[in-house]
């Protein structure tokens, strides 16, 4: 058996594993990563560091002896991502005990810059994961309108395609492996949408639903709870009282142009009764 059969082998009875908690399961993982050397450059000191393996780790197993198809299933690739998932969260945690730890036992200004810069970095992974559960929530009705458009111009592309978004993103139809003629029936679609909605330029919207893609687990029903008040209250929903709801204020002023995007999206669709 190769080192990469092995690997996955391995890999899977760690994925299988529910007598261990997560501290060991990611001890067992590094073991393994480490065991078979298949990730070069192998050193996680921070989240950033575990994206990068965790990057690397699916460039592996899509690349299966000299083609391109899957080397585990897809049951097995989302047990995999549901790992990934938890042992992120782990790695988060060390990192904040590590910044605990360093604060109590260093008080210098080398130090205390350090943890400054660890803390913003912490603030950058709490503000992004809320980020993108917003819009996941507030991009669901965009999403479906994409759909019913593409449907109704008898486009056979999937508006969600990452290809198709990464070539209205950097507007070359090409990379979308798309006609000229249904690009620019795409774009069309895209502007009326933005129009419709006040957002200036409709790469905005682009954006918004590629962060959707970026989600980790379903994120719809966040607004849910803030909506059904609105109705009872028979108030006008409020996209800033809606991150008050939702106790992410401070998301008011991160990512910028994308909040400001987002908050005229969730003003034009509940007004119009898309979230139900």
């Amino acid at each position: 058996m190769s080192d990469k059969l092995m690997f996955l082998s391995e890999l899977e009875t760690l994925l299988n594993d529910s007598q261990i908690n997560n501290d060991e399961r990611w001890e067992k993982f590094l073991f393994i990563l480490r065991k078979y050397d298949l990730i070069n450059q192998l050193h996680i000191q921070s989240v950033r560091d575990f994206d990068e393996v965790h990057n690397k780790l699916l460039d592996l197993l899509v690349s299966n002896n000299d083609n391109n198809s899957p080397a585990i299933d897809y049951s097995t690739f989302k047990k995999l991502e549901s790992l990934i998932f938890d042992l992120r969260k782990t790695i988060e945690s060390f990192v904040i005990t590590n910044c605990i730890m360093r604060e109590r036992l260093n008080n210098n200004e080398t130090e205390t810059n350090s943890l400054k810069e660890a803390v913003r970095d912490l603030q950058e992974i709490t503000y992004e994961a809320n980020f993108k559960k917003l819009a996941y929530a507030i991009s669901t009705p965009l999403k479906n309108e994409l759909l019913e458009h593409f449907r109704l111009a008898r486009i056979r592309v999937d508006p969600l395609d990452e290809e198709l978004l990464v070539a209205l993103l950097d507007g070359n139809y090409r990379a979308a492996r798309i006609s000229e003629d249904t690009y620019n029936d795409i774009v069309l679609i895209y502007q009326k949408i933005a129009q419709v909605t006040g957002i200036f330029n409709y790469k905005e919207l682009v954006k918004i639903i590629v962060c959707r893609q970026a989600r980790s687990v379903d994120q719809h029903e966040i607004i849910d709870h803030y909506i059904n008040q609105c109705k009872r209250s028979h108030m006008k929903p409020n996209f800033l009282d809606l991150l008050k709801d939702l106790n992410l204020n401070s998301l008011a002023k991160y990512k910028l142009e994308e909040m400001q995007t987002l908050e005229k999206l969730f003003t034009f669709y509940s007004e119009h009764g898309e979230y139900r």
